[in-house]
């Protein structure tokens, strides 16, 4: 027999507890198994996905598709110094960082790792940024 989605989604929600007490018993019988499989579905391609997919959702309301969506928009490259991320986490050049408004959580754009920090750095207070240029221009630091 073949379920749809919604079919097999209904079966789990009954059976719910009796599946969780199924894997937990395999969990406490087999750690070393638990832990060797959770790995290998944490750092999969999937399980990555599922992860950034959950924290834009939590952190900014959007979705991985949205955020790909955007990213593909800019070119893969940073809303302000439009240059690709160069900065590593772990040997890993990081994503770009899902700028946004901290007062009304608005997302604005993907930034690299050096403009995100400029911005939070200013406390995205565009006084303190049109001072910093002013500053750049007085001592002719750059062009």
């Amino acid at each position: 027999m073949t379920w749809t989605a919604e079919q097999a989604h209904v079966h789990y929600i009954k059976y719910r507890d009796q599946y969780k007490g199924r894997a937990k018993a395999w969990a406490l019988a087999n750690p070393g198994k638990r832990k060797e499989t959770v790995d290998r579905y944490r750092w999969s391609n999937k399980g990555i996905d599922t992860r950034l997919n959950s924290t834009f959702k939590r952190q900014y309301g959007i979705t991985l598709l949205e955020y790909n969506s955007m990213l593909e928009t800019q070119q893969n490259k940073c809303a302000i110094c439009k240059q690709v991320e160069t900065a590593k986490y772990k040997g890993i050049i990081r994503h770009l960082s899902v700028d946004h408004n901290h007062s009304t959580g608005k997302v604005r754009h993907l930034l690299c790792n050096n403009c995100n920090r400029l911005l939070g750095s200013a406390k995205d207070c565009i006084k303190i940024l049109e001072e910093a240029i002013k500053y750049l221009r007085s001592s002719e630091h750059c062009d």
